[in-house]
């Protein structure tokens, strides 16, 4: 909630604004719009980098947030929703990529124990 006080202040807008995260002022009259998904790809990259962790990028952290999502709640539906997907089976994808990596921790660990 303070995130949009300082918003509203900076890119004088109002509540009524939906897009939480704008673009800097542009144009002759200084109008605000919706941030570009190619803004948040060159904001993950710049500090993805600063911080060490140059491989990093929105759609590693898409398929982070999607995997711990799944672990966490188990519900395929809300997944779903979250995720904006149309379809249940694209969301499905998610659910198979975290059996596969389940099966593999837990071979791991077997062959550490014989």
């Amino acid at each position: 909630m303070e995130y949009l006080s300082i918003r509203n202040a900076k890119y004088k807008v109002d509540d009524k604004v939906k897009p939480v995260f704008l673009s800097s002022p542009t144009g002759p009259n200084g109008s605000v719009g919706r941030i570009t998904v190619r803004s948040v790809q060159t904001f993950v990259e710049k500090y993805a980098k600063a911080f060490g962790k140059g491989g990093l990028t929105v759609h590693k952290l898409r398929h982070s947030f999607a995997t711990n999502h799944y672990m966490e709640n188990n519900n395929l539906a809300q997944l779903q929703q979250q995720l904006g997907h149309s379809d249940i089976n694209t969301t499905m994808l998610y659910t198979h990529l975290t059996s596969d990596a389940m099966k593999e921790a837990v071979n791991r660990a077997d062959k550490r124990t014989n």
